[in-house]
C-alpha cells in the first residue's frame, strides 16, 4: 500500500528577541550558532528553532512550541523580560533584518553544486521546479489572504539584492541535501498561521508527489 503522507517535513524558522522598548537584542550570551534546538544567526541578531522533523505537521508544531516556550534558551529570554517576534522583517538603525519561515522536505534537492546557497531553478529537477512553482503560488495566496503579512512580505521581497525572501528561493539543507523552501516569511507570530503554512506546504508537495508516482 502506498502512503500519501510518506515523507517528513521540518523547518528552521527565524525570529528575534526585543526588550520592553521594542529594541532588538543580541542573543549571543544565550545560545550559539552550533547549539542544538535553539540557535543564533546573523551574528546573534536572529534566533532559529530546529525541531526534529515529523510526518505530522501538528506534531512538528508541538515540537516548535516546546522549543519556543520550554527550552532553556527560550525560558531564559522570557524570564529576562524579552519578547519573541516573527514576521517578515525588522528595521534597526543600521540595517533591515529579514526573517524567513524556512520549510524542509524529506525530498532530495537534486543537485550538490550549490551547497548552502540559493539554487537557480534551471539546476533543479523537473519535479522540484514544479514543486517550487506550486510553493510560490501558495506563498502568494497566503499573503493575499493576509495569513502571512502581505505588505511586510512584499517589502521584504523587494528589499536589496538578497536571494532569500524572493520567490523561488531554494537550497539544499543539512548533510542529506534535503529540499528547503525559503520564500515564506517567518510564520512564528501565530500558532494558527504556523499550522496553516506548514500543512498547506506539505499538501502541495503530497499532491505533486502523487501525480509524479
Amino acid at each position: 500500500m502506498q502512503l500519501v503522507n510518506s515523507f517528513l517535513i521540518g523547518a528552521d524558522p527565524e525570529y528575534i528577541a526585543l526588550d520592553k522598548t521594542g529594541t532588538l537584542i543580541n542573543v549571543g550570551q544565550y545560545t550559539t550558532k552550533d547549539a542544538p534546538d535553539v540557535t543564533l544567526d546573523h551574528n546573534g541578531d536572529v534566533l532559529e528553532i530546529k525541531p526534529k522533523p515529523s510526518k505530522s505537521t501538528f506534531r512538528l508544531l508541538r515540537r516548535m512550541r516546546k522549543l519556543l516556550l520550554i527550552h532553556k534558551v527560550s525560558k531564559d529570554l522570557i524570564e529576562a523580560g524579552y519578547r519573541l517576534r516573527g514576521g517578515a522583517h525588522y528595521k534597526t538603525p543600521k540595517r533591515m533584518i529579514t526573517l524567513g519561515g524556512h520549510i524542509h522536505f524529506d525530498i532530495p534537492c537534486g543537485t550538490n553544486q550549490f551547497k548552502n546557497q540559493s539554487i537557480p531553478m534551471e539546476y533543479l529537477s523537473k519535479d522540484n521546479q514544479e514543486r517550487v512553482k506550486a510553493l510560490d503560488a501558495l506563498t502568494i495566496l497566503l499573503e493575499d489572504l493576509d495569513i502571512l503579512p502581505r505588505e511586510d512580505c512584499l517589502y521584504r521581497r523587494c528589499y536589496g539584492q538578497l536571494d532569500y525572501g524572493k520567490l523561488s528561493a531554494v537550497r539544499g539543507a543539512d548533510v542529506d541535501n534535503h529540499f528547503e523552501y525559503r520564500s515564506m516569511c517567518s510564520w512564528l507570530y501565530s500558532p494558527v498561521s504556523t499550522m496553516i503554512c506548514l500543512t498547506a506546504a506539505k499538501i502541495v508537495s503530497v499532491i505533486l508527489k502523487r501525480c509524479w508516482s
